[in-house]
């Protein structure tokens, strides 16, 4: 069980809007597999051509690889939008992050379905969102990436399995499945149970830790998530894609994050061992 769960993180561990050629160095140095390329350094990315550029090269020269791109969301890039035009240009900007993705050698891109939305209008967020994914679909096929779309906390879309399955019905399952956020779906449901609905269609995993209350994005085992269960599941659901530590950047520093990462990683590896031999 062991060697299917790859370690992998989110760019977001790195301040700042780029990210330094010994930053990445330290990935490897601390046995990182798989790089998801966070939000903020995305949108950076696609307002910025020289950034863009910057990044394409380091992505290209270095490892480890880039597994995903997370597109971006905020604050006008929201695909639930009630405005046509306003839903048709975060359409416009996530074609642009899947061609980033592309260009990155990514294997799908991270999508947010929404922003916050209020109860009153919920139903029609999900419409729009919904009609913005058949628009990206086509697209991602044509550039051979797939969407996983990111389970939610409760103001957001989609906020738990039943949502997130409504708001992907139709759509074509070989293109659009899922990225299930520890830290959100801890919050909405039952863990092992999410992971146990999502089965073949869970593509990505957001690791961090809440209270149980509000998103946190603090390290695992600080918070009062249950890793023993969610790795047993996991391992159970056959999942064999990484677990991208997705974490606010580090007060102490990105080496020292990436420490207490790999040691993180390494309970968690041998709770889904002791777990799978039922002890």
């Amino acid at each position: 069980m062991e060697e299917s769960f790859v370690l992998g993180v989110s760019t977001c561990i790195f301040p700042g809007e780029s990210i330094s050629v010994q930053d990445y160095a330290l990935l490897e140095r601390f046995g990182v597999l798989s790089v998801e390329i966070g939000y903020g350094h995305t949108g950076a990315a696609l307002s910025q051509p020289s950034i863009r550029e910057e990044l394409v090269a380091l992505c290209q020269d270095s490892r480890p690889s880039v597994f995903s791109v997370h597109a971006p969301y905020k604050p006008d890039r929201d695909l639930s939008a009630l405005d046509q035009d306003r839903r048709t240009a975060a359409v416009n900007h996530a074609k642009a992050a899947l061609e980033l993705a592309r260009r990155l050698g990514a294997r799908l891109v991270v999508i947010h379905c929404s922003n916050a939305v209020a109860a009153a209008t919920r139903a029609d967020h999900h419409a729009q969102a919904r009609q913005s994914l058949a628009d990206l679909v086509p697209i991602a096929r044509e550039l051979n990436l797939r969407l996983a779309v990111e389970l939610m906390t409760p103001g957001w879309l989609p906020a738990g399995v039943d949502e997130a399955f409504e708001i992907v019905d139709g759509l074509d399952a070989t293109v659009v499945g899922f990225c299930l956020d520890t830290n959100h779906a801890n919050l909405t449901g039952d863990l092992s149970e999410t992971v146990h609905a999502l089965g073949s269609r869970l593509w990505d995993v957001h690791l961090s830790d809440n209270n149980g209350l509000r998103e946190k994005h603090w390290m695992p085992f600080q918070g009062v998530i249950d890793w023993k269960a969610f790795m047993v599941a996991l391992g159970k659901a056959g999942y064999a894609g990484p677990l991208h530590y997705e974490l606010d950047p580090q007060p102490a520093g990105v080496e020292r994050g990436l420490y207490e990462i790999a040691e993180t990683f390494e309970r968690l590896m041998a709770l889904s061992r002791t777990g799978a031999n039922g002890t």
